[in-house]
């Protein structure tokens, strides 16, 4: 009877810890709005903005330059390429291009695979962009895309739309596919402008 009853108490007190420790976890990684990743995060959100205001931000965040490429993935990137406007332009490119995607997607979050297709062709040509450059040995991929997704919000929001390509076909090695060959002219463009603006710096 002794045995039975220490055993109950060792579960009871083992049980008591273990919803203490799922509580701090969930206080301290999610509940406090942000940062999954704080040492790549420099983002901050404004007093006076209102919650539609600030629920945006924390998923499209700041750009307050107005290039299209959201304000700490333009740090990250000009701390970790300051020698090479290739590099910067090949990964700022990728960036903007990803932010496109998801300000479509949060103005429309109905969009269809067909859609969203165009949008996938251009971060296709990013990465290859990036690849082509070797741009991963300045600034490393894994590291880029966890300050891509250094919010909760924002890995749920990028989830969202991976789901809408589930089943379906994802473009790659774009540039040499010529069903994708408007499109890739359309983003080289892009890229072309991206690379004039880097080597006037």
């Amino acid at each position: 009877m002794k045995k039975a009853f220490l055993i109950f108490l060792f579960l009871s007190v083992l049980a008591a810890a273990l919803i203490s420790l799922g509580r701090n976890l969930s206080s301290s990684s999610f509940e406090n709005a942000d940062e999954l990743h704080p040492s790549v995060s420099n983002e901050h959100y404004d007093d006076v903005a209102t919650a539609a205001d600030t629920a945006r931000i924390k998923i499209l965040g700041y750009d307050r330059d107005g290039n299209g490429v959201r304000d700490d993935l333009d740090s990250l990137i000009d701390a970790k390429i300051p020698d090479s406007p290739e590099k910067r332009a090949a990964y700022r490119y990728l960036a903007r291009a990803i932010q496109n995607q998801w300000n479509a997607f949060y103005e429309n979050p109905q969009m269809t695979y067909e859609e969203m297709h165009p949008y996938a062709v251009f971060t296709s040509l990013g990465i290859e962009l990036i690849g082509e450059l070797n741009a991963e040995v300045n600034l490393d991929f894994s590291l880029f895309e966890a300050s891509l997704l250094n919010t909760l919000e924002r890995v749920m929001f990028s989830d969202e739309i991976d789901r809408i390509f589930v089943g379906k076909y994802l473009p790659v090695a774009v540039k040499s596919d010529r069903q994708y060959s408007d499109l890739v002219s359309l983003g080289m463009g892009a890229f072309n402008e991206i690379l004039e603006q880097e080597r006037m710096k």
